[in-house]
């Protein structure tokens, strides 16, 4: 996952968002943009990745599922909230 940080600052952009997908379309990467200080994007970021720990769990570990795959993605749900708890 690539996420582009500083959605609330634009004008400061380093990378031009249509460079940022091509490159993750080209590395099969999902791509997300948020900003740390408005909160937005934020939690789909986090939700994202733990739908992707749980669904490729397998794949990416390369081990069979199995619980820890589950806890893992709660762990990441759970940070996200307190994330977006305290922005």
């Amino acid at each position: 996952m690539i996420v582009g940080n500083k959605l609330d600052s634009i004008e400061m952009r380093k990378v031009e968002r249509a460079s940022a997908e091509l490159f993750a379309k080209q590395n099969t990467c999902l791509f997300h943009e948020s900003s740390a200080i408005t909160g937005e994007g934020v939690r789909e970021v986090f939700e994202e990745m733990a739908f992707s720990i749980f669904k490729d769990g397998d794949r990416i570990f390369d081990r069979p599922k199995t619980n820890c795959y589950f806890a893992l993605a709660l762990t990441v749900i759970m940070c996200a909230v307190a994330i977006i708890w305290f922005v």
